[in-house]
């Protein structure tokens, strides 16, 4: 039977192949329960989460027959059409189905979901997303400033990394049809960008989710209309999920707040008191919450997880604008917040929800910001039990028995002291020594954190090991040690190299920004290699090893590349006479031994700084 089917299908595909009606062209919702489950368009059509190519296609008096094929599978579909914007489907032998037309406001859930967001197990997992932007192959006419932003290439999904404090972003190339797919790790159920400059959404993704995200491309790009960003904003756009855990993302689409920010800058301004600002923060609060709570009231089928993020969404925005407030404080005097203050923050914001932790953005920014107050404003020499001398490392000791005292919760603990560990690799750039091994073996119990900290471990004893390969570009100072004043000192350094153009780059191996940029700079000092052009590098409070360790981990070092380590007084001496007031910097002196850029580009604007250097050195 399936055979004779098959056969009929590919015979009908040769004799009876038409145009697809353009009344069909769209997205089809499930009528009884409001699911997107059916996409018609000119290429292809998308069901169950995947492209479907068309193999029949016959048409006549609003009846149609379709049959789609993925790889070996097929569907025969029956569609038969009501008006421009209901039609029935009967897929194989199941029942036929009414759907409506998706326009640009996703219509509400017939029925309310009280399924709730799984229990957080702390291990590495992925969830999938392949997607569809419709009209994305009609994109070429656009502006430049729009098309930079609508038409680049690439999806992408930003996922908060909750070892490094930082964004991961993932990428996935759009094929000239507006196709893509892309696999995102995930650590439990979290919030993730998707495709930000496009979208300007937040999704929500679960370990496993398999996802289809559709959007129009006419609906996201700027309209006459708009007049302002927050009409923008706020216009209805075609933007829809179908999968797994597709309802509450197409909540979140649809569900518009008011986004109302406080402005914590402008109100320190107004030299209010720490109570007022709290006050302050708590009524932005209940401005959104009121909103939240009215739009739940008039839509009564909303889904217990949309509920249940949206008031943890709100309540730790709330908590981080509150925590936030620390860096308003002198924290060189160790000023605490005014009394009545923190009493509100432990009653209000436990510290002990794991739920939380991977799942909520904020709830991380606001933990970090409560030990960072803690430790602003706690006793400053705190020791730490345990038989490692505290004459190395001493601060990220104190860390660790800060977060003892703070912290109850062991999960919690746990990554908070990862984080700790991944923080002490990134600042030191090298191994931790025995006794500090032993120190982690018994703080860290998580399998998945142990294994990516002992990688890193791993790798920093690897480069610790590793030579430097040309010791040369590392100088010694010691002949310069007398020097105290800072004309002289610098003429000194740079005399050697008359008659070449010297780009000096004043970092520290502390800054992360001056190592992401030193990344960028081998192949800048390779490509003018053959030029009169010197490289030179000063580093400033930066431990030896820690200091050589970054050098080989660049592979800086070479016939046009110099490292400098001064001494601490004649580092801070050259950058007063050079205005040195953040790193890293970047200046540029001629071959005469002239100074003719103190903001010269950076290692990430190569095109200009090649350049200019180029122009310098055949001057």
């Amino acid at each position: 039977m399936k055979q004779s089917l098959l056969l009929s299908l590919l015979t009908l595909s040769i004799l009876c192949q038409a145009q697809l009606p353009t009344s069909l062209t769209g997205n089809w919702i499930n009528q009884e329960n409001n699911a997107w489950e059916y996409s018609f368009f000119e290429k292809f059509a998308i069901y169950d989460g995947k492209f479907w190519n068309y193999s029949v296609l016959k048409n006549k008096d609003k009846k149609a027959t379709i049959a789609l094929q993925q790889g070996e599978e097929t569907l025969l579909l029956e569609i038969n059409q009501k008006n421009d914007s209901l039609l029935t489907i009967k897929n194989g032998k199941q029942k036929s189905k009414k759907y409506i037309l998706m326009h640009n406001c996703y219509p509400t859930y017939t029925v309310k979901d009280n399924t709730t967001f799984p229990q957080p197990d702390f291990h590495p997992d992925s969830a999938y997303i392949t997607g569809y932007y419709h009209n994305f192959d009609r994109l070429d006419n656009l502006p430049d400033f729009l098309k930079q932003q609508f038409a680049s290439a690439y999806f992408n999904v930003s996922v908060p990394n909750f070892i490094t404090d930082e964004e991961d972003e993932y990428t996935a190339p759009i094929d000239s049809l507006g196709r893509f797919f892309i696999t995102i790790p995930t650590m439990d159920t979290q919030e993730v960008w998707v495709d930000w400059e496009r979208l300007n959404k937040m999704a929500i993704l679960e370990p496993g989710d398999q996802l289809f995200l559709f959007a129009d491309m006419k609906d996201l790009l700027p309209h006459e209309s708009d007049k302002s960003r927050e009409n923008y904003r706020k216009r209805n756009k075609q933007i829809l999920w179908m999968g797994n855990n597709a309802r509450i993302n197409n909540e979140l689409v649809q569900y518009n707040s008011p986004q109302l920010y406080v402005d914590r800058e402008a109100e320190v301004k107004k030299n209010i008191s720490d109570m007022e600002y709290l006050q302050i923060c708590e009524n932005v609060y209940q401005q959104q919450m009121h909103y939240l709570n009215d739009y739940i009231a008039c839509h009564p089928t909303l889904s217990e997880k949309f509920r249940l993020h949206q008031n943890k969404h709100e309540k730790y925005r709330f908590a981080n604008n509150l925590m936030q407030h620390r860096f308003d404080l002198n924290r060189n005097i160790g000023e605490q917040f005014q009394e009545g203050y923190m009493d509100y923050v432990n009653e209000n914001f436990p510290l002990y929800d794991k739920d939380n932790y991977t799942f909520l953005r904020d709830y991380k920014s606001f933990l970090r910001d409560y030990v960072g107050y803690a430790g602003d404003t706690g006793p400053k020499e705190v020791m730490l039990k345990t038989q490692i001398p505290l004459t190395e490392h001493v601060f990220f000791y104190a860390k660790l028995s800060l977060v003892d005292s703070l912290i109850k919760e062991p999960v919690l603990k746990d990554w908070w002291t990862a984080s700790l560990y991944y923080d002490l690799f990134d600042n030191e750039r090298k191994p931790l020594h025995q006794q500090e091994m032993e120190l982690f073996n018994q703080r860290i119990s998580n399998p998945f954190l142990r294994e990516r900290l002992l990688q890193i471990n791993k790798y920093y004893a690897q480069i610790e090991e590793k030579g430097i390969q040309d010791e040369s570009s590392l100088k010694n100072t010691d002949d310069l040690a007398h020097i105290t004043n800072p004309d002289e000192l610098f003429n000194k350094l740079i005399e050697a190299y008359r008659g070449k153009v010297i780009y000096l780059d004043f970092w520290g191996t502390w800054c992360s920004p001056c190592r992401e940029n030193m990344k960028l700079a081998g192949a800048i000092e390779k490509e003018v290699a053959d030029e009169d052009i010197i490289f030179m590098y000063f580093a400033n409070y930066s431990p030896e090893q820690t200091w050589k360790n970054v050098i080989k981990e660049m592979n800086l070092t070479g016939k046009n590349i110099v490292h400098y380590r001064l001494p601490d007084n004649q580092q801070t001496m050259l950058e007063k006479k050079l205005s040195i007031r953040q790193f890293p910097s970047y200046l540029i002196v001629n071959k005469e031994g002239k100074l003719v850029n103190t903001n010269a580009p950076s290692p990430k604007e190569k095109e200009r700084l090649v350049s200019e250097l180029k122009k310098l050195a055949n001057e």
